[in-house]
């Protein structure tokens, strides 16, 4: 669930700033949002191939300065944030048991 900031601006849950840009934008979602990360790194010159993501370097979702946003493939994002997961005793994610 997204929380409003000021008109036209969410964030969501898990910190990521959602811009609304109407549903008919590439970038947007169902509510015609896009994530703000994705938006500055389009605007800077570099448009996302399908299999990218826009990755936060330094895992802080709402710094999106430029020199902060990595586009990489999907997969190489997943592991990079599996390798930051906590792992159970039989080497599940969660509680691991």
């Amino acid at each position: 669930m997204a929380r409003k900031i000021k008109k036209g601006f969410k964030r969501h849950q898990a910190g990521y700033y959602l811009v609304h840009v109407g549903r008919d934008h590439p970038l947007a979602n169902g509510k015609g949002y896009a994530a703000l990360h994705q938006l500055v790194t389009v605007a800077a010159g570099r448009p996302l191939l399908p299999g990218e993501v826009v990755h936060h370097r330094n895992g802080n979702p709402a710094d999106n300065r430029i020199a902060n946003l990595q586009v990489i493939p999907k997969s190489t994002h997943h592991a990079i944030h599996a390798a930051r997961q906590p792992r159970g005793q039989r080497g599940r994610f969660g509680n691991g048991r």
